[in-house]
């Protein structure tokens, strides 16, 4: 399926309904962070396949996300796909605690002002 049928698709009637009952059965929150779903939210495909793309069948095969945590789950999954589960546990610590590294520094600057 080409990135031209996928956008078509995600334009059609049946596509935009399946996307409301999935926000609806999702309490209208992102599934990862547990906020509220923001303008621009996406319906996230688990099945990432060009085959699974237009099956709309089970809202389970999809979850809610903002789009800054859609467009982080598809930075990192090409990475961690890569990973058995100890490995993908230790990289996602890893990860976690530069992220706390970052924030803890950029609210001391913040503090600093």
């Amino acid at each position: 399926m080409t990135q031209i049928e996928k956008a078509r698709f995600r334009h059609s009637k049946e596509w935009q309904e399946f996307r409301l009952l999935c926000k609806k059965a999702s309490g209208g929150v992102d599934y990862i962070t547990g906020e509220p779903l923001q303008r621009g939210w996406e319906l996230h495909h688990l099945d990432v396949t060009n085959k699974g793309y237009t099956n709309i069948g089970n809202p389970k095969d999809f979850i809610c996300l903002n789009s800054m945590t859609h467009t982080f789950l598809h930075y990192l999954f090409p990475k961690l796909d890569k990973l058995d589960k100890n490995q993908l546990d230790e990289a996602l610590s890893q990860m976690f605690e530069k992220f706390n590294e970052v924030f803890t520094e950029m609210a001391r600057r913040e503090r600093e002002q």
